[in-house]
């Protein structure tokens, strides 16, 4: 199966803290557009490439048109791999599982990515059903219900791929 998404190859890994607001203009300006397998997704963050909801331009909520991934940041180190890929909503929806750029032994920062079956056209619905699937990780990071959240490659980063878990619209209703 493959999946809409974008994608920017411009820089890889993270933009730094200091990037002015012309260098971010720039970097918003350089998602393109795709439709990718999962394992070319996953092929892409560990080349460090970003990736985002597909926008008609810069990438914006005004020019937000579809997302079919869900993104969830566990960014406080409060579990560990083992713990976070054995949930259940992990085990049996995740397609991908992988460390970020900033994550280190001592504060395990992951993000798990989940893969849908249809995209989602619609900014509202989208951010509701994520805010859904936030509710399943405690410490999550809040701001990844916003639908044109950017998510940062990390250069090669540990990372499970499970291309056979998709999440479809049943199992979004379950969710939700």
């Amino acid at each position: 199966m493959r999946y809409y998404l974008s994608v920017n190859r411009t820089i890889r890994g993270k933009l730094p803290k200091d990037a002015t607001p012309a260098r971010w203009a720039r970097f918003n300006d350089a998602f393109t557009n795709v439709e990718l397998s999962a394992a070319q997704i996953a092929a892409e963050i560990q080349a460090g490439h970003a990736i985002a909801a597909v926008h008609d331009g810069r990438r914006k909520r005004d020019n937000w048109r579809m997302a079919q991934h869900i993104g969830i940041d566990l960014d406080d180190g409060a579990l560990s791999w083992d713990e976070v890929t054995a949930l259940p909503l992990v085990d049996h929806h995740a397609a991908i599982v992988h460390m970020t750029a900033s994550s280190t032994p001592a504060h395990p920062r992951m993000r798990v990515l989940f893969l849908l079956d249809e995209p989602c056209d619609d900014p509202d619905t989208y951010t509701f059903i994520v805010g859904c699937f936030l509710r399943a990780f405690a410490t999550a990071d809040p701001h990844c219900s916003d639908p044109s959240r950017l998510f940062f490659g990390a250069p090669g980063c540990s990372l499970l791929l499970a291309p056979d878990n998709i999440v479809t619209s049943e199992a979004i209703a379950n969710i939700v």
